[in-house]
């Protein structure tokens, strides 16, 4: 992103901590870009515009089709030729991957009250309750927060066991958190994405500063480091975590950053984003909820 346009003196001060310690890869990236601005508007845009956008961050046009042609093997995406002309399409298995994704980053649930022990014997099963936020506490035995709902928790694999509530001492329930989650490497992430986007927050005028094009890269940065780090938060009860948890502090701030800069940068996807049918609309129903959400986590 060094080299890109969009950059001045003041803006590069702000850029460049955060995208020389993120340092985001060509695969994980698309995912970013597809996740925050092309699934709420129709899960396909041509190859070209991902490759300037990773261009940007330093990413060559051969990672970029190298990166492409590993999320089609992955059954992520599906492509589409048009003339000489190449788009991309999230699969229908991607696209609900993407919009589970979407509800835990831009909406807001109560945080669970209660824990929930399952039990299973199928790795498969395993990897699928430990995306859940569970953890193992001893052979084939699993807990977990019980915060996405009797129905949710129904459809999760293995056998519950049973549901149990907090038990009353903060000090216990921490403790015990901290023993089978690695939260205080979580809280470190955390902390870092605080130190490194906090100082985007005080520029009031970074939105005018960057203009369209570098707002919408500042988003996707943005939305790549808060994604990696809230897709491994486990979401237990506050007891859990305490009231200093980093983790709400950063919550705030991401909501704040993504509203100030999506203007401009929605902007920039509705002139620049091109599928076969033509440009990709500036605004969604998805984006517009997405937003709307937002606002209320930050207060707005």
């Amino acid at each position: 992103m060094a080299g890109s346009n969009f950059l001045n003196a003041r803006t590069a001060d702000l850029f460049e901590p955060a995208l020389h310690e993120i340092r985001p890869k060509a695969a994980s990236l698309i995912v970013s870009i597809y996740g925050d601005a092309i699934e709420p508007r129709g899960g396909i845009v041509w190859m070209g515009n991902l490759i300037s956008i990773c261009a940007a961050f330093s990413i060559s046009e051969t990672h970029v089709r190298t990166a492409v042609s590993r999320l089609v093997a992955a059954g992520q995406l599906i492509g589409e030729r048009e003339g000489r002309k190449s788009y991309y399409r999230l699969t229908g298995e991607a696209q609900q991957e993407y919009l589970r994704a979407a509800n835990v980053l831009f909406f807001e649930r109560p945080r669970p009250e209660r824990w929930c022990f399952r039990t299973v014997s199928e790795p498969e099963d395993e990897e699928r309750l430990r995306t859940a936020g569970f953890t193992p506490v001893a052979a084939g035995l699993w807990v977990g927060p019980e915060w996405i709902g009797p129905s949710a928790i129904a459809g999760l694999p293995g056998t519950s066991v049973f549901q149990s509530a907090q038990s009353g001492n903060p000090t216990a329930v921490a403790a015990f958190a901290r023993a089978f989650w690695a939260l205080d490497e979580l809280g470190a992430r955390y902390d870092g994405f605080l130190r490194l986007f906090d100082p985007w927050l005080t520029q009031d005028s970074i939105a005018s500063s960057l203009g369209p094009e570098g707002c919408f890269l500042a988003r996707v940065l943005l939305v790549h480091a808060y994604r990696g780090i809230l897709l491994k938060d486990p979401h237990l009860p506050e007891d859990a975590t305490g009231a200093d948890w980093p983790g709400r502090a950063a919550r705030r701030l991401f909501a704040e950053l993504y509203i100030r800069l999506s203007p401009p940068a929605d902007r920039y996807i509705g002139a620049s984003f091109q599928t076969a049918d033509g440009a990709l609309p500036e605004c969604t129903e998805k984006s517009m909820a997405r937003l709307k959400s937002l606002h209320v986590l930050a207060g707005s």
